[in-house]
């Protein structure tokens, strides 16, 4: 049947399902450190904006920490705060998640290099302070779990997916962590298949996630 033009069309006004307007703007305009990388940005229901990144003199150089800002309602970003889980060694890849119950979460990757990444995290009510980070699954030594740069979807069922690599050889591999748990737990899930390009595996690494379907 022929549809009918005279009714109107739903418009959606979430602001987190729809870019209304968009304007560049700086976290700050005397950069903290040296370096400055992979950076990741989370809104809250209360209008505050979190973002964290990490940074130090150069990437994988043991001064190398996360750090974090909130954007208040008046538009202003704080200043950074600096989350670390070994004064020691290298940070990287925040990744910046909001949990069920409202905590965030920011997950990321400690070592020296990739064969050496374990993933710690720390929560936050506010994004301003951060409890003292814990290793995300004690004792792995797998090259890393979790959200590994991008964060993790949750479905309407309530489960959450993290998109998840290994960098530890030369076959990067991707895989998913899941959590049915609110992010308390992780069970990783099997490496995603690749497909031989001239006889060669393609190497994935660093994933994103989407839902289709339900």
């Amino acid at each position: 049947s022929k549809p009918d033009d005279s009714k109107p069309s739903a418009v959606e006004t979430n602001p987190k399902k729809i870019i209304v307007s968009a304007e560049k703007e700086w976290i700050f305009t005397e950069k903290p450190t040296d370096s400055c990388h992979a950076s990741t940005v989370l809104p809250l229901d209360n209008g505050t904006v979190v973002a964290a990144w990490f940074a130090g003199s150069s990437e994988s150089d043991d001064d190398v920490k996360i750090l974090t800002s909130v954007r208040s309602t008046d538009g202003k970003w704080g200043e950074p705060i600096r989350v670390s889980a070994d004064p020691n060694v290298a940070h990287w890849n925040p990744v910046l998640f909001q949990n069920d119950d409202g905590t965030i979460t920011l997950y990321f990757k400690v070592g020296k290099d990739t064969e050496y990444w374990k993933t710690y995290y720390s929560v936050s009510t506010d994004g301003k302070n951060w409890a003292a980070p814990r290793e995300l699954v004690p004792g792995d030594n797998s090259g890393g779990r979790g959200p590994v740069k991008n964060k993790p979807i949750r479905l309407r069922s309530g489960r959450v997916i993290a998109p998840a690599s290994d960098e530890r050889n030369t076959l990067w591999v991707c895989f998913v962590d899941i959590s049915d748990d609110d992010c308390r737990t992780w069970k990783r899930m099997r490496i995603v298949p690749t497909k031989s390009l001239r006889g060669f595996y393609v190497p994935m690494i660093q994933p994103t996630l989407w839902q289709s379907e339900d």
